[in-house]
C-alpha cells in the first residue's frame, strides 16, 4: 500500500482514512540473490498480467516500432497472458514486428530470475518491477490506466511504496525518452544505473519490511474498538481477523538470531 492508493481508497469509500498505516508489498530477495546478470543491450523484458488496466501491454507497442524506426536494434520480451494479447498480437501484425515483440505467455515464478538475466531494462508495474529492481534491472514502472506512454520517471525516481499508481500532481516524462537515454549509457554509466536501482529496492527486502509489520501491530492499543464498515459480503471485522493471524504467524517466522549483530532477523521456513 503507499498514500497515493490510501487516498484512491478514501475518494472510492468516501471515507477518510487518516489513522491508516502505510505497509508496502515485501519482496522475497533470496529468489534473486544468485542471478548473473549478463545485459544484452537493447533488449526490454516485461512480466504481468496482460490486462486492461496494465495499458502499457498496448503503447509499448508504438514505442518498439519508434525505437526501431530511428534504427535501434530493439527487442521486447513479454511474458503474462490476459484479455490484452489478441490486441497485442494483431498491433504487432499490422507494424510488422514479429521478429521484435515475443508475447511469451505464462512465466513460472522460479524462472523469472533467469529472464531477466540479460535484460536491459524492464518495463512494468507492481512486485514485478521491483523484482526485476532486485535483479539490477533498470526499471520504467508504468503508470497504471495511462492510455499514454508517458510516466514519472525510472523506478528510483518514484516516492517509496508507489509503483504504478496515479500520482496527482507528479510531471510524466516519455517512455520513449528514458529509453533513449539507457540505451546512449556507456557501460560504466549503466552499471551505476543498476546499482542506482538495487540499492533503491533494498526498502522492500522481506526482513526489513515485515520487522515494520510487527513494530505496527505491536504498537496498536489492545481492546481498541475496531468501527463496522460493511460493503456487500465484506468486513472489518473479518478483516481484522485475517491481519491477526498473520501477525502470529510472521511473528512465529521472524525472530530475532542470538548470533546476529544488530539484532538482525532471520526467516525460517517462510
Amino acid at each position: 500500500m503507499s498514500r497515493a492508493v490510501r487516498d484512491s481508497h478514501e475518494v472510492h469509500l468516501r471515507r477518510k482514512m487518516p489513522e491508516a498505516r502505510i505497509w508496502p508489498l515485501p519482496i522475497e530477495e533470496r529468489m534473486f540473490q544468485d542471478v548473473v546478470r549478463n545485459p544484452r543491450k537493447f533488449k526490454i523484458v516485461s512480466i504481468g498480467r496482460a490486462i486492461d488496466f496494465k495499458t502499457y501491454n498496448i503503447y509499448m507497442i508504438d514505442v518498439i516500432d519508434e525505437l526501431v524506426r530511428e534504427g535501434y536494434d530493439v527487442y521486447w520480451d513479454v511474458y503474462g497472458r490476459g484479455d490484452l494479447e489478441q490486441e497485442m498480437r494483431m498491433r504487432i501484425g499490422e507494424r510488422k514486428l514479429e521478429d521484435r515483440i515475443s508475447l511469451k505467455g505464462t512465466l513460472p515464478y522460479p524462472e523469472m530470475k533467469t529472464a531477466l538475466s540479460d535484460a536491459y531494462l524492464f518495463v512494468g508495474m507492481g512486485s514485478s518491477a521491483l523484482e526485476a529492481g532486485f535483479c539490477k534491472v533498470p526499471c520504467i514502472p508504468a503508470v497504471i490506466q495511462s492510455k499514454e506512454p508517458m510516466v514519472y520517471g525510472y523506478l528510483y525516481d518514484l516516492p517509496y511504496y508507489t509503483c504504478g499508481e496515479f500520482l496527482e500532481g507528479v510531471k510524466k516524462v516519455k517512455v520513449v525518452d528514458l529509453i533513449r537515454n539507457l540505451f546512449s549509457l556507456s557501460p560504466e554509466d549503466y552499471q551505476r544505473e543498476m546499482d542506482k536501482t538495487y540499492s533503491y529496492v533494498q526498502a522492500y527486502r522481506m526482513d526489513a519490511v515485515m520487522r515494520e509489520f510487527l513494530r505496527i501491530v505491536d504498537g496498536t492499543p489492545r481492546g481498541q474498538t475496531v468501527r463496522p464498515f460493511r460493503t456487500g459480503m465484506h468486513s472489518l471485522y473479518f478483516l481484522y481477523e485475517i491481519i491477526y493471524q498473520m501477525y502470529i504467524c510472521i511473528k512465529s517466522k521472524f525472530r530475532t538470531c542470538p548470533s546476529a549483530q544488530q539484532n538482525s532477523f532471520c526467516c525460517q521456513e517462510f
